[in-house]
């Protein structure tokens, strides 16, 4: 009988070893401008499992994590479409970790200008109004297609870095694009 985790690879510094299989090779480092990355943002313990008919079924104000939906302050024995607040959510963390930044937390990033219209629709504070995701999606989309190749590699950085390591940031930061540029 095999322990638990014998098949499981276990990393060493920048080794990956699988004790079974025999296979050794140190790790690759892989950039996300060669290799994108996509980030699923989900809800830990909140999520529910919805009708797929298109039917909205209403939760109580209040469930999830983040207290300061607007609808959540009307009445809180009032029931809320949980798509709608998911869509202000999404707009409040964005909000939050980028755009505006949160006091003692996270700073304020300079190069979010763009998403500035889409998150004030999604922080509508009528329910009715906000765009659905699949509209935000769409939207998000549309934005990204029409943002110039040095916009996308662009660096973003905290509005008051210093201004010796910005300048050492950005120099660093350009010469490994135009590295992965040259290269394809």
């Amino acid at each position: 009988m095999h322990p638990p985790f014998s098949k499981t690879p276990f990393i060493l510094g920048n080794h990956c070893r699988h004790e079974t299989s025999g296979l050794s090779r140190d790790a690759r480092f892989r950039n996300r401008s060669q290799h994108p990355v996509k980030y699923y943002l989900i809800d830990f313990d909140l999520s529910g499992i919805h009708n797929p008919s298109g039917v909205v079924e209403c939760m109580p104000a209040g469930y999830g994590g983040t207290p300061w939906v607007p609808e959540f302050d009307e009445d809180p024995t009032k029931f809320v479409d949980p798509f709608a607040v998911d869509v202000w959510c999404l707009a409040n963390l964005i909000r939050e970790r980028f755009t505006e930044g949160q006091k003692g937390f996270h700073r304020k990033k300079r190069g979010f200008e763009f998403l500035n219209e889409l998150l004030a629709d999604m922080l509508n504070p009528e329910p009715a109004e906000r765009p659905n995701m699949d509209e935000v999606l769409r939207r998000f989309s549309e934005i990204k297609a029409n943002l110039s190749q040095p916009k996308l590699r662009s660096r973003f950085a905290s509005v008051n870095e210093n201004p010796v390591a910005r300048v050492f940031k950005l120099t660093t930061h350009w010469t490994r694009q135009l590295y992965f540029i040259c290269r394809g």
